[in-house]
């Protein structure tokens, strides 16, 4: 989904841990959503509800129950509300995806969510993806800020990180 602030700013939720994205669960229901086991998100996910945050303006949108969006202007700058309060602290997924099928240009590319946005870097060969990922894999394993890692080449799973999720 994507939808455009009132400042003009697109903002977009087409990927995980968006730095300006977060859930609400209604008071009513945070007893139910607290006894479903983590693994099971398509059940809690129902009784929260979307909200997103612009960064150009800081308005904030909070979906309803039917998932209309509601927009609402801040009395004071109030930036990054929906931000983890780990900060750059905050763990990372590393995602490296390749495919030999697609056109020249558009094979394969690295991403991993640093803070806003998304990064997302572009490979011209499946040798220097595979580097890439590796290498960066290596850098934020040692600065203890990887939550989950993995590399797929034409759909096949090439590596996941830790290996207890494989």
């Amino acid at each position: 989904m994507q939808f455009r602030c009132a400042c003009g700013q697109l903002i977009s939720d087409t990927a995980d841990s968006l730095p300006y994205k977060g859930l609400i669960v209604p008071d009513q229901d945070v007893n139910r959503v607290l006894g479903f086991p983590h693994d099971q998100a398509s059940s809690w996910l129902r009784y929260t509800r979307a909200a997103y945050q612009c960064s150009q303006c800081d308005r904030f949108f909070v979906a309803d129950g039917s998932g209309v969006l509601h927009s609402f202007v801040p009395e004071e700058h109030s930036p990054k509300l929906l931000s983890s309060d780990e900060g750059d602290e905050w763990m990372h997924t590393l995602v490296g995806v390749w495919n030999d099928d697609c056109p020249p240009g558009e094979e394969g590319g690295l991403s991993w969510e640093a803070s806003d946005p998304t990064f997302r870097e572009p490979y011209d060969t499946w040798t220097a993806l595979r580097d890439a990922y590796f290498h960066v894999l290596e850098q934020l394993e040692a600065a203890e800020r990887l939550r989950s890692a993995s590399l797929e080449r034409n759909g096949e799973s090439v590596n996941i990180w830790p290996e207890s999720q494989a």
